[in-house]
């Protein structure tokens, strides 16, 4: 047989003269790799694939047919599209990102066209003008009644497909052999010996959600929030038992606390995109930049450069600030609905939070802005000459704008003091009046939906105020955008001096002193540390090649994925018992990175202790140290944070002062029946639910969307390009084999008959 493939790769090696590379070939198993291209996929590599996603009504993404595996088709590279009936049959087309998004939607306004395509090949670059997104987001959540505006007005809705062929993300190195291999097919017009592109990309689940989990094709997607506290909750009373059920969360979790009467600020920040293909997603101006702006001003407020003052402002503090990076956002604003949820059916993981209208004061979600300096882009790029001002928009709810004026001035005043601290002008100025109200993205939605009075009057809301660099419609075309929201799009600076604008904003709010100058500028910022902690964070958040590989993450936490960072929320397998068990099976690197970072910057610090960026716990020294998974490690109030799986003293962790909690982020129809982490064979079963049916119909949801991921194969997904024989070769090779067998067994019952013969003689 060996010498049977052996020919059989002799037979192709003169139609590669020319497709491929020009390098010497000179063993059977170097031509085998002239002719056999996998794409590398999964954790590092660039390329990836469109899957299957399910929700209560449908299904989205791609799968190949049933029954038709592997799929294959010659190559066809396209640079112009066609009529629907001018495509060649049989082909995988491979195309510019220019063209993939009209192409995809003649597949799906012309099935019999998608029914001759056997798959889609998309090259990598250049950026196109258009959004994978829709372009009106999320519209059925909006708070008002113009469902169909633009926010996004050159999103394609790509994300939203439902495609019933493969289609792949290739990397440069692949995209570029595919190239000649396209061209090879088109000079030889399709005909005789062709390079082939053979795909796996079989779905298990079908229907809708809602079956598949009943099948167990599917799990539901979902993860964790992150929420904290500054100044931290108070401790619990009594026994020492957190208040919530579980034992001190010095077993890594958020913080064993009671709660008192003090309303909260709450500071928001989404973490995850969307994208047509989900692991190349990577989301850096939306919403990262927001999160990193958010995780910096926490770092500010809890810094030691406040600590001079953070005594005397703690104490005087009439109000709480509470950090939240929600997960699960574009999945029908997934995280802050069940936060939200949590909170009223009085969960243990919020806990001691009054999450009411009398308890939350405010609310300011830090949204897109690393593109907020005009001319200015890069994450290394400082604040040039020929850049223009910081400028952001405050987006309020339709009929909100009186009640956040208190904020919006407190964002006035911050912003008016920050720029002498960052050398360029900062200004924040109300979002157009034309506006139909908040972008129904985000997650102040939320709160303004459930905390409105129930004649649904957003002025009856606590004051909500969104923080962006858009006016009227997002920035670019990339939101919600495989691959290119990259670290490219945003600038540094814009991002630092956010940071600076919400931590004094959010100082003043929480002294009480709504609009005050002068509060918001006696909070001292030390700009060159907020400068590094950005700069350090877009490496963790936003650099694909180095990812949670970054000092800051290997300072606090050891990941499980070898540093790669996934920006896509992917599926939630199960729950633990206490839900503030940072067990990394269950919680993501991206999310633990999360909690230890806002763990870090919320605690109080020794005074004289600068703070240098990164919140990798320096000047900690002589904290008791802790384990994590040991339920009693620290006292009643702290946390074990900072823990690495390192031996000796190096990898323990510290117990802080802090209140920093995971709250799950998943399907508020969904509840897990026997997800209480114990047990390892996972026979768990998600089940839906109705007991949010009535708090959901009290705040005018819109029907739950229960997003859910199929299950595939373990040799799903895989891409190969290879060369293949012409037929008319296939069957010359087949007849060449028959004969020769046949003139092997005639020869075989000749010498056999010979050897009778002679036996018989003898």
């Amino acid at each position: 047989m060996q010498t049977v493939s052996a020919c059989r790769l002799l037979l192709l090696a003169g139609a590669l003269s020319g497709a491929l590379s020009q390098q010497l070939v000179s063993t059977v198993n170097e031509l085998k790799n002239e002719i056999y291209t996998p794409l590398p996929l999964g954790p590092g590599h660039a390329g990836d694939a469109c899957v299957r996603l399910l929700h209560a009504s449908g299904t989205v993404g791609c799968a190949a047919p049933t029954g038709a595996q592997p799929t294959e088709g010659r190559l066809v590279r396209l640079e112009t599209l066609r009529q629907p009936d001018e495509y060649p049959d049989d082909a995988v087309y491979l195309l510019p990102p220019a063209l993939l998004a009209d192409f995809l939607l003649q597949c799906r306004d012309s099935p019999s066209l998608a029914g001759r395509v056997r798959g889609v090949l998309s090259e990598p670059g250049p950026a196109p003008s258009y959004s994978q997104g829709a372009a009106a987001p999320l519209a059925e959540f909006a708070l008002y009644a113009n469902r169909s505006y633009p926010w996004n007005p050159a999103g394609k809705g790509l994300n939203g497909l439902a495609l019933p062929f493969p289609v792949f993300l290739l990397d440069d190195g692949t995209a570029e052999n595919a190239q000649r291999r396209a061209a090879y097919n088109a000079e030889q017009q399709l005909n005789g010996a062709l390079h082939h592109a053979k795909m796996r990309l079989t779905m298990q689940a079908a229907g809708n959600s809602s079956a598949c989990l009943a099948a167990r094709t599917c799990l539901p997607l979902g993860g964790h929030s992150v929420v904290a506290a500054l100044p931290a909750l108070p401790p619990p009373t009594g026994n020492g038992s957190s208040g919530n059920g579980t034992m001190s969360s010095g077993g890594g979790g958020g913080g064993s606390s009671g709660g008192d009467d003090m309303p909260a600020i709450w500071v928001l920040a989404q973490f995850d995109t969307a994208g047509l293909f989900h692991e190349a997603a990577v989301g850096a101006e939306s919403p990262v930049s927001g999160l990193i702006a958010m995780l910096a001003a926490a770092e500010v407020l809890g810094s030691a450069e406040g600590s001079a003052a953070a005594g005397q402002y703690r104490e005087r503090y009439r109000r709480r600030i509470v950090f939240a990076a929600l997960g699960g956002e574009p999945w029908g604003l997934m995280g802050s609905k069940r936060l939200l949820w949590e909170a009223a059916s009085g969960a243990a993981s919020v806990a001691g939070f009054n999450i009411t209208p009398g308890g939350v004061a405010a609310v300011l979600e830090v949204g897109p802005v690393g593109r907020a300096r005009p001319g200015a882009a890069g994450a290394q790029r400082m604040l040039a000459e020929d850049a223009g001002g910081v400028s952001l928009y405050a987006h309020t709810p339709a009929g909100g704008a009186t009640a956040a004026a208190g904020v919006l001035g407190a964002l006035q005043a911050a912003a008016s003091n920050v720029s002498a601290v960052v050398g360029t002008s900062v200004s924040v100025a109300p979002a157009s009046a034309a506006l139909p109200g908040l972008p129904p993205t985000t997650s102040a939605a939320s709160f303004v939906r459930v905390l409105q009075g129930s004649g649904g009057n957003a002025s009856s809301a606590p004051p909500a105020v969104l923080l962006s660099d858009f006016d009227t419609a997002f920035q670019g075309s990339t939101f919600q955008s495989s691959l290119y929201d990259n670290i490219s799009l945003v600038d540094a600076d814009s991002i630092a001096a956010v940071a600076v604008v919400v931590a004094r904003a959010a100082h003043a709010l929480a002294l009480g002193e709504d609009g005050a100058a002068g509060a918001a500028a006696e909070l001292p910022v030390n700009y060159t540390a907020v400068q590094a902690s950005v700069q350090g964070l877009m490496q963790c958040l936003m650099n694909t090649t180095q990812g949670l590989g970054c000092p800051f993450a290997q300072a606090m936490m050891t990941p499980v994925s070898q540093g790669h960072l996934s920006h896509y929320i992917g599926i939630l397998r199960s729950l633990t018992a206490d839900p503030q068990t940072p067990d990394a099976n269950i919680k993501s690197d991206y999310e633990r990175f999360l909690w230890n970072w806002l763990a870090f910057a919320t605690r109080p610090k020794p005074p004289g202790n600068s703070s240098d960026g990164g919140g990798d716990g320096g000047g900690d020294e002589g904290l008791q140290r802790c384990q994590p998974l040991n339920a009693t490690a620290c006292p009643p109030g702290f946390v074990c944070a900072g823990s690495r799986s390192i031996k000796g003293p190096e990898g323990q962790g510290m117990c802080l002062n802090a209140t920093v909690r995971f709250v799950p982020s998943y399907s508020t129809s969904l509840l897990c029946d026997a997800c209480d982490g114990a047990n390892t064979n996972y026979e768990f079963r998600w089940q839906l639910t109705d007991a949010a049916a009535q708090w959901e119909q009290q705040h005018g949801w819109p029907a739950d969307p229960l997003w859910a991921e199929s299950n595939w194969p373990n040799d799903t997904p895989a891409l190969t390009l290879y060369l293949k024989e012409d037929p008319a070769v296939e069957m010359a090779l087949l007849g060449a084999g028959l004969a020769v067998a046949g003139a092997s067994v005639a020869a075989a019952l000749l010498i056999r008959f010979a050897h009778r013969r002679k036996l018989k003689r003898h």
